[in-house]
């Protein structure tokens, strides 16, 4: 078995566990915004939408970066006990001194939170709810970052099927018996039941030590993760800002109606893409923090990291800018077909997140923190002064072709600064494929345009055609025949 082959196989059983836990927690969370759909309407899911940015929001801010300076902290001392302890240690004392201020803070910021959620002279119902989910927010965030460290992958995509499916069962049962004002008791279930879920499987980390004399080191790890957590915290909180403003666009012209066509979309497609993403990344960050000392290495891990996630994520996109009109009624509702183009062109746009996806760890694991911060920065301004422009001219389509437009200009920038400043570069093959995949895209979105029906069939053929070669591509570059694939992808999707 040579030292690439076996790679891949690494990679795909990471990606195997970790995307099986991670495609039911999905199944879930559609399964719940169906009911939510039924019950509550457009109006009902865009209040859910709001909520849940706004709760990202405060979150951003409150957690200081630590989800990811954290786990580039702790990562590198898995071999040494003593200064592991320290620092988890520290990370827990710090995480709960940020959730009990962040919790009093939402609280002082009642009156513009009302006014965003509700409208003028509504009551404050909605912060004590929202503050608490942060405080849970934070806590349940730390909790992931310690077994992202010690790369507990399993744990990892436990805690994230089994909190799915908890949180779930809460929320429909809350919006059930009470309604819209159901949505506040759902928006606290998913980081409670991730909290619980993530206690739960603490017995599988190396138990932590008592606690550490010596104010001065503890303070020295408050710094680092700080330090290195601000970049974050910029970057996240201009996205969540982006996601703030871009709603408040829809709302104003569109409506609470069209937000809830928008927010139908984004669970769609760019929440779930994202939530692939970052569950593979709880495998991909550590391992790529050990490569980075090499480059040629970290480069060949890099596009082996892509490659793979193209290919097994490629021809779901494509068949979901086919079956658009299908998803949003099967989904959600008839009501909601009426955003197909907009859920189009954000899986289109979505494609490129595979690859960005990759390359942004690179900056990250570099502490390239003012790059890293202009890029991410653009891509914030870029999305929102698109949305505002082409909603001058366009219908909800608008947001979708600026989510594609803006992810492109997003990744150009990241191959530009990872391949000059950090000399780490994208291979052909990968563009390639890209490639053609937003090209499939496009050529389907032409085709709906005109009938729903043939874009249906020519997307599902497509989809089915890219599936057959995503499959054959593994077996190659992991060195195994079919049937081992095939034993390995179902072993890890039903861990």
């Amino acid at each position: 078995m040579t030292e690439e082959r076996a790679s891949y196989r690494r990679i795909l059983k990471s990606s195997s566990i970790i995307g099986g836990a991670t495609f039911a927690t999905i199944l879930v969370g559609l399964v719940k915004m169906k009911v939510f759909a039924l019950l509550l309407g457009p109006e009902g899911v865009g209040l859910f939408g709001v909520y849940a940015v706004l709760l990202a929001l405060m979150t951003a801010f409150v957690g200081m970066g630590l989800n990811s300076s954290g786990v580039r902290e702790l990562a590198v001392l898995t071999e040494k006990p003593e200064e592991m302890d320290r620092a988890r240690w520290s990370l827990w004392l710090l995480t709960f001194a940020l959730a009990i201020g962040g919790a009093f803070l939402v609280l002082l910021l009642h009156a513009p939170i009302a006014k965003f959620t509700s409208g003028e002279g509504a009551p404050f119902s909605a912060t004590p709810w929202i503050a608490l989910c942060v405080a849970i927010s934070v806590v349940q965030a730390t909790q992931m970052v310690v077994l992202q460290a010690f790369q507990r992958v399993a744990s990892v995509a436990r805690v994230s099927f089994y909190a799915a499916i908890l949180s779930a069962a809460a929320g429909i049962a809350a919006v059930a018996l009470l309604g819209q004002s159901g949505v506040l008791i759902a928006l606290l279930a998913a980081p409670l039941a991730g909290m619980l879920v993530a206690f739960l499987e603490r017995r599988h980390l190396p138990p932590l030590g008592p606690r550490p004399p010596g104010r001065a080191v503890m303070f020295g790890h408050w710094r680092t993760l700080l330090k290195l957590g601000g970049a974050f915290v910029v970057t996240v909180m201009m996205h969540r800002a982006a996601e703030f403003a871009i709603r408040a666009i829809i709302v104003r012209k569109e409506g609470l109606e069209g937000a809830g066509l928008y927010q139908a979309a984004v669970s769609i497609s760019g929440n779930n893409v994202g939530l692939l993403l970052s569950a593979l990344g709880a495998a991909y960050f550590p391992q790529l923090s050990a490569l980075i000392g090499d480059r040629e290495r970290a480069q060949e891990f890099l596009n082996q990291q892509v490659r793979v996630m193209l290919l097994i994520s490629g021809p779901l996109l494509i068949g979901l800018v086919g079956g658009a009109p299908l998803a949003l009624q099967i989904l959600f509702s008839s009501k909601f077909v009426a955003g197909t183009s907009l859920l189009q062109f954000q899986a289109a746009g979505d494609a490129l997140k595979l690859m960005s996806f990759a390359l942004v760890y690179v900056m990250i694991v570099k502490g390239d923190s003012f790059r890293f911060t202009l890029i991410e920065g653009s891509f914030a301004a870029i999305a929102v002064t698109l949305c505002f422009v082409f909603s001058e001219y366009l219908g909800m389509e608008a947001y979708g072709i600026a989510w594609l437009c803006t992810n492109l200009i997003y990744t150009g920038l990241l191959i530009y600064a990872c391949r000059k400043r950090h000399g780490i570069k994208v291979a052909g093959g990968n563009f390639r494929l890209l490639g053609c995949y937003i090209l499939v895209c496009l050529v389907l979105i032409a085709v709906g345009s005109q009938s729903w029906v043939a874009a249906l069939l020519l997307g599902g053929l497509a989809s089915a055609s890219a599936a057959a070669f995503s499959f054959h591509q593994l077996t190659l570059v992991s060195g195994t025949d079919r049937g081992s694939l095939l034993n390995r992808l179902r072993a890890g999707f039903r861990r």
